[in-house]
């Protein structure tokens, strides 16, 4: 039998199975090591298709770190969703933002770029968690910051939110 706390690698569709957002907004394409409840690592591949880089900025185009941001809170409610799946509660969470503190963005974060975070549990229960995350792109911390973040059930009555089959 396969131990529920065990650390476990997600792809985009699976992420989507757990996460009620969609492309546009589904910043994560991966995720590894996910401890549920715990921490994970999560990947976001930047590219110069998505419908921010044209106005962000021409000439100059570079990942919003509020972005950067929505993909943290994103791998840190999955850690969450993660969890409550491996103790066979309903999985799907829905989840929101509700504070963040001590955010520094030290790089740009740019198409072609791999942003890859981390995000770990520092306090909270059920319902209302903390975590620490970082954001790294070829080795160097180009984001850290804290975040909270509530969540609870993702309503199931609305088709358009459940992926089917695992697409999406």
């Amino acid at each position: 039998m396969n131990d529920p706390a065990a650390p476990r690698d997600l792809d985009c569709d699976q992420i989507a199975q757990l996460l009620p957002h969609r492309w546009p907004m589904l910043m994560l394409d991966a995720a590894r090591e996910v401890v549920p409840g715990v921490s994970a690592i999560g990947v976001k591949n930047v590219t110069a298709s998505e419908p921010w880089s044209v106005g962000h900025f021409p000439g100059k185009v570079i990942l919003p770190g509020v972005l950067a941001v929505e993909a943290m809170c994103q791998l840190a409610l999955l850690t969450c969703a993660v969890e409550r799946a491996s103790r066979g509660e309903h999985a799907g969470v829905e989840g929101f933002l509700t504070s963040l503190r001590n955010f520094r963005f030290h790089q740009m974060i740019v198409p072609g770029d791999q942003l890859v975070l981390r995000v770990e549990c520092v306090a909270g229960a059920k319902g209302v968690r903390e975590f620490r995350g970082e954001g790294r792109v070829a080795g160097d911390v180009v984001v850290t910051g804290v975040l909270t973040a509530a969540y609870g059930d993702r309503p199931s009555s609305n088709p358009s939110m459940i992926s089917a089959g695992g697409s999406r």
